[in-house]
């Protein structure tokens, strides 16, 4: 049986794999164009990801301590 740890792993080394036999092929083949549109698509992902993985992150901190900017005031509201 394989294991949530193991799982992580093994995603994390194919997806390296993936990066370096594509980087390799794309490189070699030395179009410049293949080249750029496979950069910045790496980057477009990369950037998606660290902006949902920085939201995910933040809902889990308000959530466990109640941080946050959607985190109810300490201060009681003044009295009209």
């Amino acid at each position: 049986m394989v294991t949530v740890l193991d799982f992580v792993v093994m995603l994390l080394e194919s997806a390296v794999e993936l990066l370096v036999t594509g980087g390799l092929r794309i490189v070699g083949t030395g179009d410049p164009l293949t080249i750029v549109s496979f950069l910045v698509g790496g980057v477009l992902i990369a950037f998606s990801v660290a902006a949902f993985g920085y939201l995910a992150l933040g809902g889990l901190v308000n959530w466990a301590t109640g941080l946050g900017a959607s985190a109810p005031s300490r201060r009681p509201r003044p009295r009209e």
